[in-house]
């Protein structure tokens, strides 16, 4: 799903969660994807079926990677200069929440010690009047973020 602002609306900034959150998913990915070379001989060694369990194997870990790149894509965060929108998933559909700027009340960081040692943290955006909060799970340097929301906030407030 692609986010099209409305007819006036400039999209100013797109914030994405850190690299550090695909480390995981990606050594999974990657072992899937490096495991059929690794055991090359031992696999062609079975014959019919190791070369089925590599090539399954192979599938499974560029599935992972497809799905993993899309998680990141669709996990952004649109800020323009009349809202700030984010995809959320409900009942696995795709539907895009949005936050007029008149309504946000505050922009919160939240970190443990290790989010700090790596320099990412969580954001939470409240909304006055709404029962929408948009979380942000993990995003690097959370406080420049935050001051740019503000700061956009404090210019685009109607």
């Amino acid at each position: 799903m692609v986010f099209i602002p409305e007819d006036g609306e400039v999209v100013i900034g797109v914030i994405r969660p850190s690299f550090w959150t695909l480390v995981r998913p990606l050594l999974g990915a990657g072992f899937f994807v490096v495991f059929p070379f690794i055991f090359m001989f031992a696999l062609l060694g079975l014959g019919a079926f190791g070369v089925a369990v590599g090539a399954l194997s192979l599938a499974v870990g560029f599935a992972r990677l497809r799905a993993i790149r899309r998680r990141w894509l669709l996990g952004a965060m649109y800020v323009t200069d009349k809202r700030i929108a984010d995809l959320v998933s409900i009942s696995r559909k795709p539907l895009f929440v949005s936050v007029p700027w008149k309504t946000v009340d505050s922009v919160e960081i939240e970190r443990g010690l290790i989010a700090r040692m790596m320099g990412i943290g969580g954001l939470t955006i409240h909304a006055n009047g709404s029962a929408v909060t948009l979380l942000v799970p993990s995003v690097h340097n959370p406080e420049a973020v935050r001051d740019f929301l503000v700061e956009v906030q404090s210019c685009h407030r109607v």
